[in-house]
């Protein structure tokens, strides 16, 4: 059996548990939009505004054309 598997780095900065699956999902994934980030994660959109505003903020993230990708 093959595993398929991509490794992201989590930064020491973050601490809180949702930020850490946003980012992970973010890093894994290339980048994401609110929408996808909603529906694969199932979070509420309130929730992911305040992780994703956090994340930014902190530097872990950047926001270009509606999509988030994690800033290298």
């Amino acid at each position: 059996m093959s595993q398929v598997g991509h490794h992201a780095p989590l930064p020491e900065g973050i601490t809180s548990p949702r930020a850490k699956l946003v980012y992970l999902h973010i890093a894994v994934s290339g980048g994401a939009s609110v929408q996808e980030l909603e529906q694969t994660l199932r979070m509420s959109k309130l929730a992911l505004f305040g992780v994703l505003d956090s994340l930014e903020s902190a530097g872990f993230i950047s926001q270009v054309d509606h999509r988030y990708t994690c800033k290298t």
